[in-house]
């Protein structure tokens, strides 16, 4: 058996921009540690995902730079994540931005907590 599934956690780091059907977007993760001396580290990794269909709709008029998103999708060729399911939350608002999609058919409109 065969598994392509890529889970991710992290922030949003650049403006979801439409690129002619999908809606790209780039998102960071961290990994912190303390080194041998006691100093703190981060490490920080950039990933690009690919939004179709509703999910792209709904990335475009809602998600914010630096929102906290999480994603379930596959792992393309080239390196990029093709999302399959996301919840996001914005920050800096009184009110905050969430969205689930599981299907391509299927959407939630943003709602307030």
């Amino acid at each position: 058996m065969n598994l392509n599934k890529a889970i991710l956690v992290g922030r949003v780091r650049s403006k979801p921009t439409l690129m002619g059907y999908t809606a790209v977007m780039e998102i960071s993760t961290q990994k912190k540690w303390t080194d041998t001396q006691g100093l703190p580290q981060i490490k920080e990794v950039f990933h690009k995902l690919v939004f179709i269909g509703k999910k792209k709709d709904l990335v475009l008029a809602h998600v914010e730079v630096m929102a906290l998103i999480q994603v379930e999708g596959e792992i393309q060729g080239d390196g990029s994540i093709f999302v399959h399911y996301f919840e996001f939350k914005n920050p800096h608002k009184e009110e905050y931005g969430t969205a689930t999609i599981q299907t391509e058919e299927a959407g939630v409109a943003p709602t307030t907590p």
